[in-house]
């Protein structure tokens, strides 16, 4: 089934676009937040296809970054390696080697240099706010200056 993907807005409204017949409906998504983000949708001319949800603030970027991360309560010396999987300007999500105990709340520092033209090395604090395996995602806390937050920026538009 032929699938894509829907920004929703402030408002939470999406604007739904039929693959087939090109008509355009806007549609209030509210309900779904937090749950359901696929949704399989029927068109008026009779064409049924799958529209994700995404109630994003921030654009997400897919990356495969090696990095470092380490619990603040543990201290630097529990470094470990990490795979960053994804990253928005002001959240990250990676992949750890192993499950370490994680738990939502938690604060983690990590690091990693971007793949752009200057190898820019990016030192955050993150809180948990997702584990699922050895997957932890969360939402950057401290920003370390003006020059870290223009280099994501521009590392997320290219």
């Amino acid at each position: 089934m032929r699938s894509s993907t829907v920004f929703v807005n402030e408002a939470n409204m999406a604007l739904i676009h039929c693959p087939h017949c090109d008509s355009i409906k806007q549609v209030p998504v509210s309900k779904f937040k937090g749950s359901k983000h696929t949704l399989k949708v029927k068109c008026a001319c009779g064409d049924v296809f799958q529209v994700d949800l995404n109630f994003r603030k921030n654009i997400r970027k897919q990356t495969a970054l090696a990095g470092l991360c380490y619990k603040v309560s543990e201290g630097k010396s529990a470094a470990r390696e990490c795979l960053i999987k994804n990253l928005s300007f002001r959240g990250i999500g990676l992949k750890l080697q192993k499950e370490n105990g994680a738990a939502k709340g938690d604060e983690f520092i990590v690091s990693f240099t971007l793949d752009d033209a200057k190898m820019t090395k990016i030192k955050r604090k993150m809180i948990v706010h997702h584990i699922e395996g050895t997957y932890v995602g969360g939402a950057f806390v401290e920003f370390e200056g003006d020059t870290l937050d223009k280099a994501i920026g521009f590392y997320l538009m290219h």
